[in-house]
């Protein structure tokens, strides 16, 4: 198996080593390809989850529409967390 820090940060190398074996050189685009997918997946769900954090907050303290109104949108969050989430495991 091979490193993902020694993928990202020597590319050719590995590339050299796939066709020294004579193996497909694409799979390692393929992999940096999914490793960045999978790194911008993660740094979105922890925005997210940090927005919906203070969320829960604001709605403790909110009355009437303002509550309704934050409910929504933390129910809303709550998808796209659930999305990004998904999205990283499936490029992991």
């Amino acid at each position: 198996m091979i490193d993902i820090k020694l993928l990202r940060e020597n590319p050719e190398a590995v590339r050299a080593s796939q066709r020294a074996r004579g193996e497909d050189e694409g799979v390692v685009d393929a992999v940096l390809e999914a490793e960045q997918r999978r790194r911008s997946s993660l740094t979105a769900f922890e925005q997210l989850r940090a927005e919906q954090k203070g969320l829960g907050k604001d709605v403790a303290r909110a009355q009437g529409e303002e509550k309704q109104a934050l409910l929504a949108r933390t129910k809303e969050l709550s998808q796209q967390v659930k999305d990004l989430q998904a999205a990283a495991d499936e490029a992991q």
